[in-house]
């Protein structure tokens, strides 16, 4: 019943944004275009509270709010104020092609999501543990941080130590060489992130001196990399999944009024970062009374905000689809699926150290040759669809990403109330909203730095230590040799493993709540 309504509810706000479209575009193409984009994004929202399913968690719902900012807000405020982002290009000209990019990538994004496919996927993979051993944990950040201590090194013997210096101070204008080393070298620092999440959960757990330490020096270092240099990139990354923990541990879901206090919140925060993340303007700027300023003038801030570099993805886009039609762009066949092929490998390895180009690249330094050095003006992950192959690699991969956050939700609803799920859950959740503002080789690249070092963490971590291994192998040949009458092949009536291991955390129990 309550899919047939969803359905019913989904073809009809379909047919008014046909029939919008119908009606404005003969005449003002660009309104007609923004009212049927004002229709299709909340469509994930409207079926979910007809379903009684809303969980502001569930990634389709991220990404239709960063959709909305992207393809509705941002849009809207350049029809009414004429904004010019970018001097020489005049984005106005490449308005309805982008509207029309982003109207048909989120129309397949969407289809792929609500398949059934994503569902079908991830019940082949059993669920994260709830509990694991705390103080092998702990061991295992310590082997992390030694891991980003030897990269952060081989990056200042390539970059220089003077560069990243000031890169994780405050910006100070100077040529990047970010390009000069390996993006491995470079990410090196960044693993204090999900080394800091490990460590708050093994708090929990285990509460000790050594790591409460332990875990104030990470997090010192993770803000201290993160919030001078103003990269809102690793700010969201840092902040998002400590707050949605926070919720989902106790299995609970922040209102409405709350995530609104905490956007503007967020916003104020990273427009204030913007301005003194560079050196040069923090000695003709007072930070209190910037923060003063930006509390009481919120409405400033959302000005600012949408009118400035964090959704531009979309104004770039409009510049890449004038590009393309004045032929000085062309489509990249296969872009995608071989900077994913290749993605992972260092450019050292190429000859000349000429790496194939991702379409993020291929778009960005052609139409902004200054980014080379490691800026981007990028147009959104639809943008980097469209100039694979056009529309067809803007549906089918479009659909793909859809098909792959709807395992990410299906796989987390598995074990809702585990840590080991709400940890890599909470860590994956800003990656959704980075990914459509870059592109998916940028979020896989992530990945592998961000979250795959929880993923292993908890797996090696909830496993029976060498140790015990041995143990349990003695026990077992030792009532092997008793004879039939004992069992060592499963839990015991207490729901102890049958070699008697148990994390050494916790006493022995169900292996999940």
């Amino acid at each position: 019943m309550l899919r047939t309504a969803a359905l019913a509810l989904a073809a009809v706000a379909a047919g008014v944004g046909c029939a919008a479209l119908a009606m404005l575009c003969l005449d003002h193409p660009r309104t007609g275009l923004l009212v049927a984009m004002c229709v299709i994004v909340p469509l994930p929202w409207a079926m979910r509270m007809v379903q009684r399913r809303w969980d502001v968690f569930e990634p389709i719902h991220l990404m239709a709010f960063a959709i909305g900012i992207l393809f509705i807000w941002r849009p809207f405020w350049e029809l009414h104020t004429n904004i010019q982002p970018y001097p020489g290009f005049d984005t106005r000209d490449g308005f309805n092609g982008a509207m029309m990019i982003g109207l048909v990538g989120t129309v397949f994004l969407y289809l792929g999501y609500f398949s059934k496919a994503g569902a079908a996927i991830v019940h082949r993979f059993p669920p994260l543990a709830d509990h694991w051993d705390a103080e092998r944990s702990v061991r295992f950040v310590r082997r992390m941080l030694v891991l980003a201590a030897f990269l952060t090194a081989m990056y200042a013997a390539q970059a220089g130590i003077h560069y990243v210096i000031s890169t994780y101070t405050g910006r100070s204008g100077q040529a990047t060489l970010s390009s000069q080393s390996s993006g491995y070298f470079y990410q090196g620092p960044y693993l204090t992130i999900p080394a800091a999440f490990i460590l708050l959960i093994a708090y929990t757990r285990r509460k000790t001196t050594a790591t409460l330490v332990l875990l104030i020096a990470v997090v010192v270092v993770a803000v201290g990399i993160t919030v001078p240099a103003g990269d809102r990139t690793f700010m969201l990354e840092l902040a998002m999944p400590i707050a949605a923990m926070w919720y989902l541990r106790r299995n609970r879901r922040p209102r409405v009024i709350s995530l609104a206090v905490l956007f503007i919140v967020f916003l104020i925060f990273i427009n204030v970062s913007l301005v003194f993340r560079s050196t040069a303007n923090r000695a003709g700027n007072s930070l209190p009374a910037a923060v003063a300023h930006a509390f009481t003038h919120p409405q400033d801030e959302l000005a600012k905000f949408i009118s400035g570099a964090d959704p531009s993805e979309f104004s770039a886009l409009e510049v890449e689809y004038v590009g393309y039609k004045n032929h000085q762009l062309g489509f990249k066949p296969g872009g995608t699926v071989s900077s994913l092929i290749t993605g992972w490998i260092p450019h050292e390895f190429f000859a000349g150290g000429k790496k194939p180009l991702t379409p993020l690249q291929y778009v960005t330094w052609t139409l902004f040759p200054t980014t080379q050095g490691g800026g981007s003006y990028g147009p959104s992950m639809f943008g980097s669809m469209y100039i694979d192959y056009g529309w067809f690699t803007l549906a089918l991969f479009a659909a793909l990403v859809g098909i792959a956050l709807r395992s990410l939700w299906e796989y987390f609803l598995m074990a809702p109330r585990t840590s080991g799920m709400q940890l890599a859950f909470a860590a994956s959740m800003p990656l959704a909203i980075i990914m459509l503002r870059n592109d998916v080789d940028d979020i896989v690249y992530r990945s592998v730095f961000f979250v795959v070092p929880i993923i292993l963490c908890i797996v090696s971590c909830s496993r029976p230590s060498r140790k015990d291994r041995k143990l349990m192998a003695r026990q077992a040949r030792a009532a092997a040799q008793r004879g039939p009458a004992v069992s060592v092949a499963g839990p015991t009536q207490t729901g102890q493993p049958a070699g008697g291991w148990a994390p050494a955390d916790r006493a022995p129990g169900p292996a999940h709540r």
